[in-house]
């Protein structure tokens, strides 16, 4: 069962960078391709994506902030915070 309609003729590309590239068809499904990975999205789902993504960043760079002030080490690796010096 395809749950979007979408053609590949008459695709739009919208952006790309080195690594994402974002194309739309013509029956509106925004195409994101993030490497090897490709995923179809409606519009309201690719909205919602973007929302998400906006919320995680701006969370991780205030927890980045947050450990920078109080002169600890935010480990990104493992969402730690750590004592000491960078």
């Amino acid at each position: 069962m395809n749950m979007y309609p979408h053609q590949e003729e008459g695709t739009v590309r919208l952006a790309e960078s080195d690594t994402v590239a974002v194309d739309m068809c013509p029956c509106g499904t925004i195409h994101l391709h993030v490497g090897a990975l490709s995923l179809r999205l409606r519009p309201d789902g690719a909205a919602s994506l973007l929302q998400t993504l906006g919320i995680a960043f701006a969370r991780r760079q205030a927890m980045i902030s947050r450990a920078s002030d109080t002169g600890e080490t935010y480990s990104a690796t493992f969402g730690d915070v750590v004592k000491g010096e960078a």
